[in-house]
């Protein structure tokens, strides 16, 4: 159950990320960072399938 949460967190701040990318609001780079932190807060394994990829 903790992992089902912590993936549905992330995806959660990976919509909100995405969603100020296109906006404008954050950089390409910025958004990088964000993911990496983003993977690293909810234990998200670099090469999970939830992972964003854009």
């Amino acid at each position: 159950m903790e992992n089902y949460q912590n993936i549905l967190m992330y995806k959660l701040a990976m919509s909100m990320a995405d969603d100020m990318l296109k906006r404008g609001i954050i950089t390409p780079e910025e958004h990088g960072l964000i993911e990496q932190k983003m993977c690293e807060k909810f234990s998200i394994n670099s090469s999970s399938i939830y992972r964003n990829m854009t």
